[in-house]
């Protein structure tokens, strides 16, 4: 017959279940690290006005109507470097004004390919 486990150590099994998950949680909800040059990036000059997260949740625009970037990812046009490459490389509508440099400009068009690249495995299971 086993001895019942005292509640302390099943409470610290649990609480260590639980931090598991949560940060494997947190860990899909982020870009593949491999990119994390464009990730920050975007983070830093893209998120005022664009939703950046891989999965969005269901939302569609980020402030003022700007596109999300799984959105645009997706976008066979939009979505392309050269597109990127030409939007990242002078004043575009209503962008706030930055000059990124050309290791940046990559580097962000790798985040978009790596989401693109996600979010259509995704869809396949």
């Amino acid at each position: 017959m086993s001895r019942p486990i005292p509640f302390r150590k099943t409470a610290l099994r649990g609480l260590a279940v639980l931090a598991l998950s949560l940060a494997a949680g947190a860990a899909a909800a982020q870009p593949p690290p491999a990119n994390a040059s464009g990730w920050r990036l975007v983070r830093k000059y893209c998120s005022n006005c664009h939703e950046v997260r891989p999965h969005p949740a269901g939302r569609r625009s980020g402030a003022d109507g700007a596109p999300n970037f799984a959105a645009l990812a997706a976008d066979p046009v939009k979505g392309t470097a050269d597109h990127l490459r030409s939007v990242l490389g002078g004043p575009h509508s209503s962008m706030p004004p930055h000059q990124f440099s050309e290791e940046e400009v990559d580097g962000v068009i790798q985040y978009f390919q790596d989401l693109r690249d996600a979010n259509q495995a995704r869809k396949r299971s």
